[in-house]
């Protein structure tokens, strides 16, 4: 496996924490998103019921 692949694998690890709202403000916050990007991430995370870094980056995927 390449380190790329290891990294995203361990991104399935790491939890954001209990409050997928938080998580999606402080990610808004460092990437200067609308509301209208941060509704779209947080209706995505929060359906995806994935509260780890990987559901998170999912979610910013489908957003998209």
């Amino acid at each position: 496996m390449t380190k790329r692949n290891d990294k995203l694998q361990a991104t399935m690890q790491e939890s954001t924490g209990p409050d997928p709202v938080k998580t999606v403000e402080v990610l808004a916050d460092k990437y200067i998103l609308n509301q209208s990007e941060r509704g779209s991430i947080l209706r995505h995370f929060i359906i995806g019921r994935d509260n780890s870094r990987y559901g998170l980056i999912n979610a910013v995927t489908r957003a998209s």
